[in-house]
């Protein structure tokens, strides 16, 4: 902004510096032309004269910026009001050689602080142009469209292609149950971020809409789909259980023990007799078809299903604990160093060692609790294998 005043004139000094940095900031500001000359007009002997030495000489304010700290107000408060209203001059220059004194200290603490906290939120550039890199991908790929245009097929709502990226959603003869965020019989939605803001009236579905994520959520509490049959070409002829099992930490919720620990998935594949069998995953995604679901009554299949689910099981709880310890490994690279800077920072300034104290404690109670873990099931799909013609 343009600089309109550069001189400032202090006729009545208030009684703290917080209050007068506020004043000089009205003139002082950022991307100024020139230097703001501030001008305080005293009489000799006056408490105000008084007050102009401990902002000059004491604290400095009128030459560098003031830091705020309270602590200055705490200790001089009733010494320096004492000192103003004095008979002499030797109260005030008391109270300004000690002010002066404990001023350069707590700026000495400061700016050693400063140099710790400035490396837990220090920018980087790297990986900031990584993760931009990664979001841009991200939104540009056709993972999520693909994603929600199978979800509204199966709903039941007809998705008619209008360009860039983007569909009418109109409800079709199969449309049963209401789908998240679709209100009405038609509405108009894109993937793409320009179509999205010279189109308003379109709905830009992104990752963190509240129809996707009512989606995801919804397709992950509903049972529908966590249990299939299906039928793979393969040299092998028989059939096997595919068992997705979900490896999760118990620890208390407070503790976001999901940044180290997200749920993980476990996928396990056995043969009829139990053992654990070589099934490509993505070629079974890819290749298998849905087939008649009433080869689950066949008296052989029947029997042995609760014995491979468990043999299963127990596969996926053989590989739990190194997938807790990858966890474990990961929150303590990310917590010991805070932890360290944290003690180094403590040494200086005492005030942070509660800060230091519950970071401990966060470290203790996710380094056990990571080790504690869940093995759930999670969907089970019965792969029929055929032998190829």
């Amino acid at each position: 902004a343009e600089q309109v005043a550069r001189h400032l004139v202090l006729l009545d000094l208030p009684l703290t510096a917080d209050r007068l940095e506020q004043l000089i900031g009205r003139v002082d500001r950022i991307g100024q032309a020139a230097e703001v000359e501030i001008h305080v007009p005293t009489v000799a002997g006056t408490p105000q004269a008084r007050l102009r030495r401990w902002f000059d000489e004491a604290l400095r304010v009128f030459e560098t910026p003031w830091h705020g700290t309270p602590a200055i107000d705490r200790e001089f408060g009733g010494a320096l009001v004492e000192s103003l209203l004095a008979d002499d001059e030797d109260a005030i220059a008391a109270v300004v050689a000690r002010g002066r004194e404990r001023n350069a200290q707590i700026l000495d603490e400061l700016e050693h602080g400063r140099d710790r906290l400035l490396e837990l939120t220090s920018f980087d550039g790297e990986a900031a142009a990584a993760l931009r890199e990664s979001i841009d991908q991200t939104e540009e790929g056709p993972e999520l469209e693909q994603f929600m245009l199978d979800a509204f097929e199966r709903a039941g709502i007809e998705a008619e292609w209008i360009g860039d990226r983007s569909y009418t959603l109109r409800t079709g003869p199969s449309y049963r149950r209401p789908f998240p965020g679709f209100h009405g019989q038609e509405m108009a939605v894109t993937f793409d971020r320009e179509t999205g803001l010279a189109h308003p009236e379109r709905v830009l579905l992104g990752f963190d809409h509240p129809m996707v994520r009512d989606t995801l959520d919804d397709l992950l509490a509903h049972e529908a789909g966590n249990a299939a049959v299906v039928r793979l070409d393969d040299d092998r002829a028989g059939w096997c259980l595919e068992a997705i099992y979900v490896a999760e930490p118990t620890v208390a919720r407070e503790l976001r023990a999901d940044r180290f620990f997200p749920p993980t998935p476990i996928r396990v594949v056995v043969d009829a007799g139990g053992d654990e069998a070589a099934i490509d995953a993505e070629r079974a995604r890819r290749e298998a078809a849905e087939i008649d679901a009433r080869v689950l009554t066949l008296p052989d299949v029947a029997r042995r299903i609760p014995a491979l689910v468990e043999a299963a099981r127990e596969l996926a709880e053989a590989r739990g604990p190194a997938i807790a310890d990858a966890a474990r490994a990961r929150m303590q690279d990310e917590l010991a160093p805070l932890v360290d800077r944290l003690t180094e920072l403590t040494a200086v300034h005492p005030s942070v060692a509660p800060e230091l104290e519950a970071a401990r404690a966060e470290q203790r109670a996710l380094d056990d609790g990571l080790a504690k873990h869940r093995i759930r099931l999670e969907a089970l799909r019965l792969i029929v294998l055929a032998p190829r013609p």
